[in-house]
C-alpha cells in the first residue's frame, strides 16, 4: 500500500475536503485523520508558575479526601451492580476494540 500525506479540512457538517494529486487510480482507500493542534488564545494559556503549582503534591487527610467528593463518585450509578465485574467488562471491551489478546 502506498501512503500519501495530504492536508485537508473537516467542515461543520463532518465532511472531509482534500485535494488529491493527479494520476491516482480509482478504488477503495483507507483514511487516517490526524487533527491539527488548535491554537490556544494567549488569555487561556497557563503560565509556568501555574503549571509548577499544579504539579506540587498536596497532602490531604482522609477526611479531606472524603469531603472532596472524589470518593464514592459512582455511588449513585444504577448501571453498576458489581464494581469488579464492571471493571472487567470495561477491560474486555478495550481489549476487543484495540484487538489485544488477554494476557495469560
Amino acid at each position: 500500500m502506498v501512503a500519501i500525506r495530504l492536508k485537508g479540512h473537516i467542515d461543520e457538517n463532518g465532511h472531509l475536503q482534500a485535494e488529491l494529486p493527479p494520476g491516482l487510480l480509482s478504488g477503495d482507500v483507507e483514511i487516517t485523520v490526524e487533527a491539527a493542534p488548535q491554537a490556544i488564545p494567549e488569555s487561556e494559556r497557563w503560565t509556568q508558575e501555574e503549571l509548577d503549582n499544579l504539579i506540587q503534591p498536596q497532602a490531604r487527610t482522609g477526611g479531606e479526601i472524603i469531603a472532596s467528593g472524589v470518593v464514592g463518585a459512582w455511588a449513585n450509578r444504577d448501571d453498576i451492580t458489581d464494581g469488579d465485574e464492571f471493571i472487567q467488562e470495561m477491560r474486555r471491551k478495550r481489549r476487543d476494540r484495540l484487538n489485544w489478546s488477554q494476557a495469560s
